[in-house]
């Protein structure tokens, strides 16, 4: 008996949270029916938060109680499973990525000193005193922002009007690439008004 698992979706929310769907397969290539017991724990990188996690078992395992990844990483114990067939469960989590993450969180390589990076899971199919593992993980983008004025702002023209340049970075400090919307919006104080504005991106994007 034996076990793989993989990733199916990586879906980022609006609320800055990922949702992250798993598929976990156990095996049995004998010709006779055998046992398992199957966990699965949530190894994620240092900061992420878990929001939310479920999974969905097949009819020979029956429904998972108290499975989270975490405190009760057993998903179904002593399922019967006939010979050259196989069992999938469906994981499927809800986890939000820190705002200053750690270097190496969410990459996906489990460095010396990590106990768990980016959204990494790992199945364990224990079967006649016998375990065997498989992991797999998601990656998380991070994106920040930043903006300052630039120096020798503003800038008098000489005709009772001032110029003034700002800087807006905006970062992805994670292992993922993503896409964004950027807006800036202007709020002069009482009695300035603003006589133009434009934006230029950097040319070597």
């Amino acid at each position: 008996i034996s076990v793989t698992e993989g990733v199916t979706a990586t879906v980022p929310n609006d609320d800055g949270t990922y949702t992250i769907t798993y598929v976990i397969v156990v095996t049995n290539d004998a010709a006779s029916a055998g046992h398992y017991d199957l966990a699965d724990s949530l190894e994620y990188g240092a900061g992420v938060q878990v929001v939310g996690a479920d999974v969905g078992t097949p009819p020979a395992a029956g429904p998972s109680t108290g499975w989270d990844g975490k405190n009760d990483v057993l998903v179904a114990g002593n399922v019967t499973i006939e010979g050259n067939s196989s069992h999938a469960y469906t994981v499927t989590v809800v986890a939000a990525p820190p705002d200053d993450p750690a270097p190496g969180a969410l990459d996906c390589s489990l460095d010396s000193g990590e106990s768990g990076t980016g959204a990494r899971n790992t199945a364990r199919v224990t079967s006649n005193g016998v375990v065997k593992a498989a992991s797999a993980c998601a990656a998380f983008a991070h994106l920040s922002i930043t903006e300052r004025v630039l120096p020798g702002s503003p800038k008098a023209n000489g005709d009772a009007t001032f110029t003034v340049a700002y800087q807006i970075d905006v970062r992805n400090s994670g292992a993922e690439p993503a896409t964004y919307d950027l807006t800036e919006e202007l709020l002069p104080g009482k009695g300035i008004s603003v006589v133009s504005a434009a934006t230029t991106a950097n040319p070597d994007w």
